[in-house]
């Protein structure tokens, strides 16, 4: 029996315990104690190569992540601009065609004879002068500020929103078929970084 716990032999046994009659027949349990090998000890836990290897392949997993997330916050960004920029264009299509000031109506609303191209360089202007059916004349033109605004009519319709229009040539018209033609080079700006979309369109004005 191995009480100090050494051993002559590589091999480790598991204690045992046996039960065996004496010669006197009485019970008698002998024990036989774990051998155990000579100047070796147990480790648990890494090596620091170990740790090292890990941190490392561990750095490298969270930076692909982090692109991939910041790739598709930048792509699911642009998408939002991109929407609210055709929202807001068609918006303003609408008014400037329909609805510029309640019983008035837009453009269309307006005669061929009474719309003239203000501040232009050439075929376009920055803003447009004209005369509805019913009212006084007015005036749509791009402010300073980037947005349209009305010389009469309700303070900021047109002007809602965070859009800005890029362009200062915004209205041309055709003169022989009474056509208006409207650039919308809309913007707009997301958390430092803007985004455009450019649209044009014509409408032929009917009344003369």
């Amino acid at each position: 029996m191995c009480h100090s716990c050494h051993c002559h032999r590589q091999k480790a046994f598991a204690a045992e315990s046996i039960s065996a009659f004496s010669l006197r027949g009485r019970l008698k349990t002998v024990f036989f104690w774990p051998a155990c090998k000579r100047g070796i000890r147990q480790k648990g836990g890494f090596t620091y190569t170990e740790v090292l290897m890990v941190t490392a392949i561990a750095a490298l997993v969270m930076s692909q992540v982090a692109v991939a997330l910041y790739t598709s916050h930048r792509v699911y960004e642009a998408a939002v601009a991109d929407m609210e920029l055709t929202l807001h264009s068609r918006e303003l299509r609408e008014k400037i065609l329909f609805n510029l000031n309640p019983d008035e109506g837009g453009l269309m609303s307006a005669s061929q004879s009474e719309i003239t191209i203000e501040d232009n360089q050439g075929r376009w202007g920055g803003s447009v002068r004209f005369k509805p059916a019913k009212g006084q004349p007015n005036r749509l033109r791009r402010g300073n500020d980037r947005k349209f605004a009305l010389d009469r009519g309700r303070p900021g319709w047109m002007s809602k929103g965070r859009i800005a229009i890029q362009s200062e040539d915004v209205f041309a018209l055709v003169s022989s078929n009474g056509t208006i033609e409207v650039n919308l080079d809309v913007a707009i700006e997301i958390n430092g970084r803007k985004y455009e979309q450019r649209n044009q369109f014509n409408a032929q004005i009917l009344n003369r």
